[in-house]
């Protein structure tokens, strides 16, 4: 079983990866499953496909609105949203590592996939008079590599003013401020609730679920969620986003985090 799940990985040795898994205590397994799932789940797949059709379903009933602005925008995240970063996510597995070592070479080579649905829905959004804007925390040294990879994949409106990378803060709410001064954002995709909205930043675990139901009426409609469990602020939140920690403390904090069912009678 264990080698079936190894040789799921796309980069790296498996011997090395086995060998690191026992030694490591179960920590890289955690990070493992939240790989294979990106990678082999189905359910993946259909999730991502199921948030851009509903986005362009969203788009295509707003297209035509009398009312609507002279210029409307639609806000992207890149990683886990447009771009599959888990080909990465699986080498650092494999080399028994961790961010960010690696995570230049891999941006340079502009390689990574689309995430399905993706490339289909911002060009029919492009088609359909909107502004496409890619707004991500990669930072400005890799906005080269991020630009070609972008264009090998054949997505509308990739040009400078158009790809907001991150200068010297990680909020993205300046940058979505820049875009409101010139067109209406209309929706905005991404796979961390911080791509929507400043209020949903460095949240609790507690009062990022609060904000979910305090703005309920956004998900669905102006708000598409993209799945990723391999990393994001869900996880930052559960360390109180002090990633200083070691990965013992890490594995100790995921398990205290668990709500595990009442103890079975007689046990």
């Amino acid at each position: 079983m264990r080698t079936l799940l190894l040789t799921a990985l796309v980069m790296g040795s498996t011997i090395h990866l086995c060998s690191a898994i026992e030694q490591d205590g179960g920590v890289m397994a955690y990070s493992m499953g939240a790989v294979l799932w990106q990678q082999t789940a189905a359910e993946a797949q259909a999730l991502q496909l199921q948030g851009w059709q509903l986005a362009d379903a969203r788009l295509t009933d707003w297209a035509y609105e009398e009312d609507a602005s002279s210029c409307r925008a639609v806000v992207v995240d890149l990683d886990e949203t447009v771009l599959d970063n888990s080909p990465y996510q699986a080498w650092l597995l494999s080399a028994n590592s961790a961010y960010p070592e690696g995570w230049a070479d891999w941006t340079a080579r502009g390689e990574a996939p689309a995430i399905p649905g993706a490339v289909e829905c911002l060009t029919h959004a492009a088609e359909m008079g909107y502004q496409v804007y890619y707004v991500s925390n990669r930072k400005e040294a890799e906005r080269a590599g991020t630009l070609l990879n972008l264009e090998r994949l054949n997505l509308p409106q990739v040009e400078e003013s158009h790809v907001l990378l991150r200068t010297d803060v990680s909020s993205k709410q300046a940058r979505r401020d820049t875009i409101s001064e010139v067109c209406e954002i209309v929706l905005l995709v991404g796979d961390n609730l911080a791509d929507f909205a400043e209020f949903f930043e460095k949240g609790s675990v507690e009062s990022r679920h609060q904000q979910v139901v305090d703005h309920a009426a956004e998900f669905g409609r102006r708000f598409i969620v993209m799945p990723n469990p391999m990393y994001g602020d869900w996880e930052g939140a559960l360390y109180n986003y002090n990633y200083k920690t070691t990965p013992e403390e890490r594995a100790a904090m995921r398990m205290k985090a668990l709500r595990p069912m009442k103890e079975i009678a007689g046990e």
